[in-house]
């Protein structure tokens, strides 16, 4: 049975027992990592059967195993670092008394080894090392004998070459699943679940395999290549502004065509900021009338008929009087 403690001691080591062990800065968690680098529910450990997996919950930060950013459930053993923003954290074994191995140790590493672990069904509990080549099925002659009719003779094939486990269905009628998918051929990783019907088992395996297994499958969170987001576009403001140019463009070229047709002058030729060296000045332009004058103006030139009727009348006045005058000197 392992502890979880912090790497600085500043409180002392907790028991990893229950099934679900979270860590995180709020106050609701199995163990409380006060810090603002650390989601307030960063990560958990589950434990199951001997065995215990690590798993980020979708923490800012990620976390982190032996300097390595887990994106996966991960195996934990005496001697693992763990880090939580900038927190670390690390996982003893009190048998060990302060002798815990390190997590680059690689002979303890190799001897580890792969194990499958039944987590369900008939065979729960039980541990089962896997070494060279194995079969399992429901012929009592395979290595993992599980008396199920589910189950073909010789269901499957678990072998191990090197740091790798390798698992070979054998044409069994209802097939064998990793993870909930029908495969196969599938190089195993810890913390998989292989199913067979009802009976499941727990993968676990060295440290070395975490990443090997998963060599021809894409990473989804690779960090390798950077997006850069497109530039986003420019206000629409501008294009009004724009628009509003082009408008007046078009206005003052129509004012300089109905300009040079009247011969009047048009706003480019008055006088501006940038053409006050200009000396002609601007045809001067007659004031508006205001309504009085508007109608003496427009009676003017009767005015003037009048004065020569008037003047007649008066001639003609004077030569009847002098007609007269005379007729009465006679």
């Amino acid at each position: 049975m392992l502890k979880i403690q912090f790497k600085d001691r500043r409180q002392p080591a907790v028991w990893l027992v229950e099934s679900v062990f979270r860590l995180g800065s709020g106050p609701r968690n199995h163990l409380v990592v006060d810090d603002a680098s650390v989601a307030e529910v960063h990560a958990e450990v589950q434990k199951e059967g001997d065995h215990l997996y690590l798993d980020d919950l979708k923490s800012p930060t990620g976390t982190w195993v032996n300097g390595t950013r887990i994106r996966e459930r991960f195996q934990l053993r005496a001697g693992d670092v763990i880090r939580l923003g900038n927190v670390e954290l690390e996982i003893t074994d009190p048998k060990d008394r302060g002798h815990a191995p390190s997590h680059s140790a690689a002979p303890v590493v190799a001897q580890a080894g792969w194990s499958l672990t039944a987590i369900a069904g008939g065979l729960k509990g039980r541990t089962f090392p896997v070494r060279g080549s194995i079969t399992l099925g429901r012929s009592t002659k395979c290595e993992i004998s599980i008396d199920d009719e589910y189950l073909s003779r010789r269901h499957a094939e678990l072998s191990v070459k090197g740091d790798r486990l390798r698992l070979l269905d054998l044409d069994s009628a209802n097939g064998s699943f990793v993870n909930s998918e029908r495969v196969v051929e599938k190089l195993m990783r810890p913390g998989d679940r292989l199913s067979f019907g009802d009976h499941i088992f727990l993968v676990a395996g060295p440290i070395s395999a975490e990443g090997q297994a998963s060599t021809d499958e894409p990473d989804e969170l690779g960090e390798a290549t950077v997006f850069r987001a497109a530039p986003s576009p420019k206000p629409q403001a501008s294009s009004t502004q724009g628009a509003s140019q082009q408008n007046q463009s078009v206005s003052q070229a129509s004012q300089s065509a109905q300009a040079m047709a009247s011969n009047q002058p048009t706003a480019s030729n008055q006088p501006t900021a940038s053409n006050q060296r200009v000396t002609h000045a601007p045809p001067a332009v007659a004031p508006r009338a205001e309504k009085g004058s508007a109608t003496t103006q427009a009676s003017a030139p009767p005015a003037k008929n009048n004065t020569a009727v008037i003047g007649i009348l008066l001639v003609i006045v004077i030569l009847g009087v002098t007609i007269a005058a005379g007729l009465m000197l006679t």
